[in-house]
């Protein structure tokens, strides 16, 4: 509807907030009327997932990622196929923006979204849609705790100086549903999360809150960022050991982690099933405890340096399907995939400086579709540029080569385009190969 118009979305939204200051409430009316217009014409799923929106305050900046992650849990995300759920969620995020029912307001510097928020006229009615499903619930007073009479499925707590939510809910049977909870505001204490049995997502943006997992047993989801960890690390090591059910970890932090994961006792880490670190973090190698996650079918790193032996660690995870690793220093030194290695994997992904120590052994990933490398051919004149043993890999679909020429002379260039080419060749005429080249040494892939 709105995103029909042929005006630019900052002007459609200027026109709405001029119009709420207009003495015409006829216009007013239209407005609302054209937005309830483009809520019916969503498609369900989108519906639901804008819906989850009202979530948040007003004005609220949200982050993309966190956003779609609280989709997922939530599962409101539909794959078939085997489609990769978050590029899922990423699309209904990018088709809610391209209908102008989510405002960007920042951007990363591939000119993706990072935060949003919602027009205040949007909120309004996605509140009044949410109460008449009983979609969410918005608490902004202790006290209306007491007054809630049906079951509660998702929960917003904005309590500003409140300090006797602990004891109100503790009391209240209509929080036992409860799958979503948010917490915002300057409350100094929050309700035990012991007392939400089915809680899919925690979302805590508080001043100063003390946080408290015990009991948290069935908690699907857990992500940790860098302002968390600090101002709460101590809460957060007490308690992560309840979280016997986590499935999915997210960890944005700052810096080698080597101590991270030992942090999580047995079982609590041998349960996950997706395990994304984002770049700014690292481990100096691959930690021996990878190996103990049998039920890891998604796995996203940065190692300092990759070796055989932690190759080996990964390679024999039975579950695992996507890998997604970054690597930094050069060893100089083979990096052999083995015969059996990776039984599982469909899609690999991988960054590191030079290719041209990378050999796949015969029978190394036997159900390998997918293989994105991500190098640099600086030097590659006098070592090689592409991996060892590409036409190893019998069931490789698509090879995608993104190659950096920073401090790489032409002759390293024309060495290069040679050696993929002789490695390309190798392949039946069937495989889809995408190469492409950039000055600049940029971390992660353009397409993450």
């Amino acid at each position: 509807m709105l995103a029909n118009k042929n005006c630019n979305q900052k002007e459609r939204w200027e026109y709405v907030q001029d119009s709420m200051g207009s003495e015409s409430n006829h216009m007013l009316d239209g407005m609302r009327q054209i937005l309830n217009l483009s809520y019916k014409d969503l498609p369900p799923y989108l519906k639901t997932c804008l819906l989850y929106l009202g979530m948040y305050p007003e004005d609220y900046q949200i982050e993309r990622s966190n956003l779609e992650r609280q989709w997922m849990a939530e599962g409101f995300i539909s794959i078939e196929n085997g489609q990769d759920v978050e590029k899922v969620a990423r699309n209904y995020f990018n088709e809610l923006v391209n209908r102008s029912l989510i405002q960007p307001v920042e951007f990363d510097k591939r000119g993706s979204v990072t935060k949003c928020k919602v027009h205040d006229m949007l909120l309004n009615l996605i509140l009044i849609k949410s109460a008449q499903e009983n979609f969410l619930t918005i608490v902004d007073d202790p006290h209306a705790f007491t007054r809630l009479q049906c079951k509660v499925r998702r929960l917003s707590i904005r309590l500003d100086g409140a300090s006797n939510g602990r004891e109100i809910v503790s009391t209240n049977n209509s929080m036992s549903q409860v799958r979503s909870v948010m917490f915002f505001g300057s409350s100094q204490i929050t309700p035990p999360l012991s007392k939400f049995k089915f809680l899919r997502v925690v979302h805590i943006d508080l001043d100063d809150a003390e946080v408290d997992l015990t009991g948290l047993c069935k908690l699907y989801q857990l992500s940790i960022r860098k302002d968390d960890w600090e101002r709460r690390m101590d809460a957060l090591c007490s308690s992560l050991g309840n979280l016997c059910h986590l499935e999915n970890l997210f960890v944005d932090l700052i810096g080698c982690i080597d101590g991270f994961m030992p942090l999580f006792p047995p079982p609590t880490h041998y349960r996950l099933e997706r395990l994304i670190m984002q770049w700014r973090c690292w481990f100096s190698r691959v930690p021996s405890w990878m190996g103990e996650l049998h039920n890891l079918y998604q796995l996203k790193f940065k190692v300092g340096q990759l070796l055989t032996d932690g190759v080996g660690i990964l390679a024999e995870l039975p579950a695992l399907t996507h890998l997604d690793v970054e690597t930094g220093k050069t060893t100089n030194k083979v990096i052999s995939i083995e015969r059996g290695a990776f039984p599982a994997l469909k899609s690999f992904k991988l960054l590191l400086s030079s290719a041209s120590y990378l050999t796949f052994q015969a029978g190394a990933m036997p159900r390998l579709q997918r293989l994105k490398l991500k190098f640099n051919v600086h030097g590659s004149e006098q070592i090689g540029a592409a991996p060892a043993g590409l036409e190893q890999l019998l069931a490789l679909e698509e090879l995608t080569a993104k190659i950096c020429c920073h401090r790489a002379s032409e002759s390293d260039r024309r060495s290069a385009d040679s050696d993929l080419r002789s490695a390309v060749d190798m392949f039946p005429s069937h495989l889809l190969v995408k190469v492409s080249y950039e000055e600049v040494w940029n971390f992660g892939f353009s397409d993450d």
